[in-house]
């Protein structure tokens, strides 16, 4: 997986290359941002949130360009997320593009506390670090991909009634495990027969994915 490969690759980095909290963002290609999949350090749970526009702040720079940064200005990562609030919590960045072939996985980020802590020889570390993992991580995300496909419905992009199964099969075998409470929440479309009778399925599917947009946007 690519949490079991970034642990991996994450402690050999910390020896190489100073830096508060190590970060892979993956880019997602049908909505063109970077999505942060991997964090490790102080303030992880913020950056953990973090999406990127292509192209905007440090690391969507880097994506774009296929070109590394060093001792760029971290709080315009943030601010591209629209976490302006959280901008001044580091101070600088290292940011590397994660290729495979010709194909861009994402960005090695690393964030600093410090100002201009990094150097070229640093750079030259992800240099190395990108051209023997990429083909790695781009395999365990393709099968983390692969995996999430079967437990999400295709069309509002939710999860499926095979992923509500192993929900409730991992709660069952272990309930110790869960800490935090949990709720099923039930919604029935009134009447939704008649959009598609009236209007055709096209519309109906149009209508299933803006209430899943809601969903996730209130739930």
């Amino acid at each position: 997986t690519v949490d079991h490969t970034m642990a991996l690759l994450t402690p050999k980095l910390t020896r190489l290359v100073p830096g508060s909290c190590g970060v892979l963002y993956t880019h997602d290609q049908r909505e063109d941002v970077l999505r942060c999949r991997y964090a490790s350090g102080p303030h992880a749970d913020v950056v953990r949130r973090l999406t990127i526009p292509n192209g905007a702040g440090a690391t969507g720079w880097v994506a774009r360009n296929l070109m590394a940064v060093v001792n760029g200005r971290a709080g315009a990562d943030f601010e591209a997320a629209g976490a302006r609030d959280q901008a001044r919590l580091f101070q600088s960045v290292l940011s590397h593009p994660f290729l495979d072939g010709d194909e861009l996985i994402g960005t090695l980020t690393i964030y600093h506390e410090q100002r201009d802590p990094f150097r070229d020889d640093h750079r030259h570390v992800l240099d190395h670090v990108s051209a023997q993992a990429g083909s790695v991580l781009r395999n365990a995300i393709a099968f983390e991909r692969m995996r999430a496909t079967a437990v999400t419905d295709p069309l509002t992009d939710l999860p499926n009634s095979r992923a509500l199964s192993e929900f409730f099969r991992k709660l069952v075998a272990d309930p110790a495990g869960e800490s935090t409470s949990n709720a099923l929440i039930m919604i029935d479309l009134d009447d939704f027969k008649a959009v598609n009778d009236g209007h055709g399925h096209q519309i109906g599917d149009a209508a299933l994915t803006a209430e899943a947009g809601a969903i996730r946007a209130h739930i």
